[in-house]
């Protein structure tokens, strides 16, 4: 008996091995849908991919709009502008989420386009990087 999962190709089979081949990427236009927030560095492919919004043609993303790093950030006020968002929304990971704790962040309303999920393969830990109209 296999089990299908979000990757390509990836099951479990009877004695509980499991195998992934390659990741689907699913770009997701609808705000209010969950999005994929953690990848792992021993995914088979660990390049950075759109989670939210179409996909940029350029490695630089789309001209039209200015990108942060959620890393980047001032972590204490991140997380103040998250939990902020949490008590206004309550559903994490998901584009309408992270658009209310940019906004608070920036102290004015931000139209949230593009999330681009990645991982630093030095440290193993996933980060978001948002683009929205500058």
């Amino acid at each position: 008996m296999r089990t299908q999962s979000i990757w390509e190709n990836d099951y479990s089979n009877e004695l509980g091995m499991h195998k992934r081949l390659k990741p689907v990427v699913r770009s997701n236009l609808h705000k209010h849908s969950h999005i994929e927030t953690y990848l792992s560095y021993n995914d088979p492919d660990t390049s950075e991919r759109t989670v939210f919004g179409v996909p940029a043609d350029s490695p630089y993303g789309h001209k039209n709009l200015l990108y942060v790093y959620d890393d980047r950030l001032d972590c204490t006020k991140w997380r103040s502008s998250l939990e902020a968002a949490n008590c206004v929304y309550s559903e994490p990971n998901t584009a309408r989420f992270y658009e209310i704790g940019l906004s608070l962040y920036y102290g004015k309303p931000v139209n949230l386009q593009h999330i681009i999920l990645g991982v630093n393969r030095s440290n193993g830990f996933s980060y978001l990087i948002f683009g929205f109209e500058k």
